[in-house]
């Protein structure tokens, strides 16, 4: 992710980022790393201290983080709440200004021209049948 993260920038800087099709198609690839690596350090935390717990050679209570205190855990809960409050709402924010923006055409055509391509779909035809 970090390389990713490199090239990225290195792409930006260069002012090719819209034309990178293969880093694009990698980025979308890429997509569930994050979450996999926070599961990968969970597993690896938990299978580590869970056996020494389970058959007794560990109590439960010193298997706790002994840093950890309720209002760290709190306090946890609430940045990780406000970070997705902040980036659910920010992304439906852009998606509703981009459906109210709606589809530009392609073309910038004066609008009392003729328009070159059929308005509905058997607009185009010139005799019936």
């Amino acid at each position: 992710m970090l390389v990713m993260t490199i090239a990225g920038l290195v792409f930006w800087g260069r002012r090719t980022l819209a034309n990178a099709l293969r880093f694009q198609r990698v980025c979308i690839l890429a997509a569930p790393l994050g979450f996999v690596a926070v599961l990968a350090g969970w597993f690896t935390t938990e299978v580590g201290r869970q056996p020494w717990v389970v058959y007794g050679l560990l109590r439960t209570r010193d298997a706790v983080t002994p840093s950890l205190t309720p209002s760290d855990v709190t306090l946890s809960l609430l940045v990780y709440a406000l970070a997705y409050i902040l980036i659910f709402g920010s992304g439906l924010y852009f998606l509703l200004r981009l459906m109210r923006a709606g589809f530009r055409d392609e073309l910038d055509l004066d609008r009392d021209a003729p328009v070159p391509r059929a308005a509905r779909p058997l607009s185009g035809a010139t005799r019936a049948h």
